[in-house]
């Protein structure tokens, strides 16, 4: 009863600090509900089709126009089909955005619980498991990408993964035949369902899976008790494998994790008392080896990754400001996806966390030498391998702070069994307990950085003094959201993308944008953000080539050549600020050329002559395309108009000549000629 009333202490206040986080987030979003963007977006129009009709059709031709993409090869699809029921579950005044926010953030929260089960089940102790749940439940680096404002496909991965290792570490303990069973049959699933969900669950595989290699190749009586589960978690990913599309397409099953997995059951199988050490070690690898020269397509499809990994590496972790010395892959990928760590963004998402994890490991190294434990040398591993990854991607902060937790909650419970001064050291473990996670608690949700960091001392003085007179409110920043994400701006966008009445039309944007136009618009998009597939790498690097490094008409050609007929250019693209955070340093074109279609399109938009200007704020402008066959409807029209005026039917003349120019080419020097001479048509002929 008291486990299961702290379980429910530990969701419900995870569900309210998420939401605290979310109305963070949104407070300067300048619109009724934050619309999602980048790939939730995508995956927020499929949740919305199986919602509406229970199911998702395969191919969608929307997406990566013309070609189109199967869905069920190009995404982790699952979380659709538990979302779209459960939304059914919550009053239907709310918006189906809403109601999804609360969906994924609900579930989301169980992995608290459940990490609180699993670093006590660990450490043999409840200091570290409460320790483990409230750091989990008020950490930015825990929170901020949970709180719903964009459906990440992690937040249904997380409670599966956590189950798994609660299972995991229950297996470790002696049960009955029967629940061992049935624990066998939950962690094989809770293991295939984590990786159907999110495919970067690959990495707590991974990590498993050498801890348990490295563990049970030293300790026979480990390998013995251990057998049942390798074979039920290799029975899990192998089935997860082939039976999904997504997994199957991208060869996760000759991937280096499951490679580390089946290793694990021939080291089970029992061979080794027929072999020794040497030849098991050459017969893992030689199997190894096979498996890999096999399984080329994961290679090819994770290519960019370990190209990413090798060039950060090679530059000591600093993206070089000469774009010419990384490859496209590298370039593409070193993106804030996929970005590494900062002093600034520590500090940040790891407040108080980082100096206590130090002072963690410390204490977890000193109980791996003292004791036997298992727990203990596995989480070591775990943590020392994710720090330096953290290092080289931010996007790790997710599995850092979930055995940085597990750590620290160990580290609070070795402080309070000391056993020579009892009650001194329970009083400092409970003050450890309550100083780390309120700390983090603090710097989440009332701590105001300082939003003076871009302004001179001036700027700063006048501001203030604006303030005090009533003339100026004081600048709120859009915390723990996007940055530099303006609601307002793309919500004005994707509503005058739908005025214009052609919802079949083609968009061609850059592909942080065009998730949002096609959920919202319905209209065909050519880019997306999803680059597991060669074929979108290929396409991006063709758009940014084009917009950077060609003429106007070459890239109005390259983009007709697709289907386009909308172009959404993104202000922005040759700002002065760092270049290696724009697209353009993608392409290696950090000072484009003078003839570049960029220039026009970015400064002068009125002079292009291949892109109409329809529309336009301070984030985004929209463009009509005109193609050679609207040149050719153009130049027959205006030679009707020019047959018209010279039989002396003016209104015709200029009703024919307007046509030309508000359908098919807006500079079309005849038809301006003629209305140059002879006006403009009556109004109601326009």
């Amino acid at each position: 009863m008291i486990l299961l009333t702290l379980g429910l202490g530990f969701w419900s206040g995870s569900v309210a600090v998420r939401r605290a986080v979310l109305a963070q987030q949104t407070r300067t979003a300048g619109v009724e509900e934050a619309p999602f963007i980048l790939e939730a977006a995508l995956q927020y129009r499929m949740t919305r089709e199986v919602y509406q009709t229970g199911r998702l059709q395969a191919f969608d031709p929307y997406v990566q126009y013309p070609e189109g993409v199967n869905r069920w090869r190009t995404y982790s699809i699952g979380a659709e089909f538990i979302y779209a029921p459960l939304a059914r579950l919550l009053p239907s005044e709310w918006s189906l955005v809403s109601r999804l926010r609360w969906i994924s953030t609900a579930l989301f929260c169980l992995t608290v619980p459940l990490a609180a089960l699993w670093a006590g089940m660990g450490w043999k102790s409840w200091w570290a498991g409460l320790t483990c749940g409230l750091i989990l439940m008020v950490s930015p680096a825990f929170a901020v990408r949970s709180s719903g404002l964009a459906l990440s496909r992690e937040n249904l991965a997380f409670p599966v993964m956590m189950l798994f290792l609660v299972i995991d570490q229950r297996l470790k303990s002696p049960v009955t035949p029967g629940r061992r069973v049935v624990l066998l049959v939950l962690v094989a699933f809770s293991a295939g369902f984590s990786q159907v969900f999110w495919d970067f669950s690959q990495y707590l595989f991974g990590l498993w899976a050498l801890a348990e290699l490295c563990t049970g190749w030293s300790r026979p009586e480990y390998r013995e008790s251990r057998r049942g589960t390798w074979f039920s978690v290799a029975a899990g990913l192998v089935l997860a494998s082939l039976g999904h599309p997504y997994l199957r397409g991208q060869g996760f099953l000759f991937s280096p994790v499951m490679i580390m997995v089946l290793s694990l059951c021939f080291l089970g199988s029992g061979l080794r008392p027929r072999l020794n050490w040497p030849m098991m070690l050459l017969s893992i690898l030689g199997f190894a080896l096979v498996w890999t020269l096999i399984g080329r397509v994961f290679v090819t499809n994770y290519s960019h990754f370990g190209e990413l990994l090798w060039a950060k590496i090679r530059h000591l972790n600093q993206k070089p400001f000469d774009a010419s010395v990384l490859s496209y892959a590298q370039r593409i990928m070193w993106t804030p996806a996929l970005n590494s760590s900062t002093w600034l963004l520590t500090k940040a998402y790891f407040p108080a966390i980082l100096w206590a994890l130090l002072l963690g490991v410390l204490f977890l190294f000193r109980d791996v030498k003292r004791s036997d434990h298992v727990f203990p040398r596995q989480l070591l591993m775990f943590t020392l391998v994710t720090l330096p990854m953290y290092v080289l991607f931010f996007r790790m902060h997710v599995y850092l702070i979930l055995f940085a937790a597990a750590t620290i909650g160990g580290m609070i419970g070795i402080i309070a069994s000391f056993p020579a001064k009892p009650l001194l050291a329970k009083l400092m473990a409970t003050g450890l307990l309550f100083f780390i996670p309120g700390f983090e608690f603090y710097r989440m949700l009332f701590f105001e950085p300082s939003n003076t960091r871009m302004e001179t001392a001036d700027q700063v003085l006048m501001r203030r003094a604006l303030e005090e007179m009533g003339l100026s409110q004081p600048r709120i920043f859009n915390r723990w959201g996007h940055p530099g994400q303006s609601y307002e701006a793309l919500q004005g966008l994707t509503q005058a993308l739908q005025a214009l009445d052609k919802p079949t039309a083609p968009v061609l944007a850059g592909f942080g944008v065009s998730g949002s136009i096609l959920a919202d618009t319905g209209m065909p998009i050519l880019l997306h953000p999803k680059f597991e597939s060669p074929g979108i790498r290929d396409k991006v690097r063709d758009f940014y080539t084009h917009l950077y490094l060609k003429s106007e008409r070459e890239f109005r050609d390259w983009a007709v050549g697709h289907g386009a007929e909308i172009y959404v250019h993104a202000f922005g693209s040759l700002a002065g600020n760092d270049p290696r955070e724009t697209p353009r340093y993608m392409v290696d074109a950090v000072e484009p050329p003078g003839h570049a279609a960029v220039y026009i399109l970015e400064r002068s938009p009125r002079e292009a002559i291949w892109f109409q200007p329809l529309w336009a704020n301070d984030r985004y402008q929209i463009f009509r395309l005109i193609t050679d066959e609207d040149l050719e409807f153009a130049d027959t029209l205006t030679e009707l108009a020019f047959a018209a005026a010279r039989r002396g039917d003016q209104e015709q003349a200029r009703r024919l000549a307007w046509r030309v120019l508000s359908d098919y080419h807006w500079k079309h020097a005849g038809a301006m000629e003629l209305i140059g001479v002879l006006g403009l048509p009556a109004e109601n002929d326009r």
